[in-house]
């Protein structure tokens, strides 16, 4: 049997691929990756029966062959064959970032109705699922605790379940409380925004780029983003023009009413902004954050749009 699934959650395509493959044997599940392997190899594998005839399990993750920016012709060709006459012993699962339904080779598997897009609970139904996920495992948890959890994982499905894994190991008692999140569960909106401004305000552009792909993929909320960078311009502003008057940091610390480490921290940073380009910059931050409100642009080509500008 043969499938193609669509996901962006981790946690439901590791359950549907658990499901698929239940009943096989671990040491008769082979995983592939079509960034590195070639689907030559994959068919080779595909049609190789064991001495005993054991059902097999083949996962092929990054499955780029079925999206719609390159053909892929001869790949598709040698999988339009193997699909004509499959092994009815091996089980073959795709996983893709983006499917088109005019190639052959999907069509084949979406005519067995084995195309799956598995989609994370919108944020009314998250809520509900979790719940459901904490009765099937015998825990509770109340509104209010819930609700922070929902918040530190910034809506994610993925994190919250990720989280409450956690706590199934460290709680004695199967009721989870607000005292439980807070004391062993990541806020990780602070967590990830924080080290985020801090590559931004450096403008350390290696750490932006990896930092830029995980913050969309966990749909990190750009106007939190923007606030916390917005405000440290703010800060770098306001200490390059009271240290032009020649006030000291101590001084400076004082009259802002800021801590003196964050004081010397944006002195640091300072050096590579000057004071017309912090100007420019919380400017541009307004009239961005402005345009994603009133709807007229999408908040993370917002994001980048800014952080080409850096």
């Amino acid at each position: 049997m043969e499938y193609i699934i669509k996901s962006d959650s981790y946690r439901l395509l590791k359950n549907k691929i658990n499901m698929l493959l239940n009943g096989i044997e671990k040491d008769n599940i082979i995983y592939y990756d079509l960034t590195f392997d070639n689907i030559k190899e994959i068919l080779e594998e595909c049609n190789y029966n064991s001495l005993f005839n054991d059902k097999k399990g083949i996962v092929v993750y990054n499955s780029n062959i079925f999206g719609t920016k390159y053909e892929y012709k001869e790949d598709l060709n040698l999988l339009d064959k193997y699909l004509d006459n499959p092994n009815p012993l091996t089980i073959l699962i795709f996983i893709a970032d983006s499917i088109s339904v005019k190639k052959r080779s999907v069509k084949l598997i979406k005519d067995k109705g084995n195309l799956i897009e598995l989609n994370m609970p919108k944020e009314r139904e998250i809520s509900s699922s979790i719940k459901k996920y904490l009765t099937e495992n015998k825990y509770k948890i109340d509104n209010i605790a819930l609700s922070k959890l929902i918040t530190n994982s910034n809506n994610n499905y993925d994190f919250i379940l990720n989280e409450i894994d956690k706590l199934f190991i460290v709680k004695k008692d199967n009721i989870i409380t607000l005292d439980d999140i807070n004391k062993y569960t990541v806020d990780r909106i602070k967590e990830n925004i924080f080290d985020f401004v801090d590559s931004i305000i450096k403008k350390d552009n290696r750490k932006i780029k990896l930092q830029l792909s995980k913050f969309i993929y966990n749909k990190e909320e750009v106007a939190i983003l923007f606030s916390n960078v917005a405000t440290q311009y703010r800060l770098m502003y306001s200490i390059k023009y009271l240290l032009e008057d020649n006030m000291k940091e101590n001084d400076i610390a004082s009259y802002l009413e800021v801590h003196p480490y964050r004081i010397k921290l944006a002195i640091e940073n300072g050096y590579n902004y000057t004071k017309k380009e912090l100007k420019d910059k919380i400017l541009y931050i307004g009239s961005l954050d402005e345009k994603i409100k009133s709807g007229t642009i999408d908040k993370y080509v917002a994001l980048k749009m800014f952080l080409v500008n850096l």
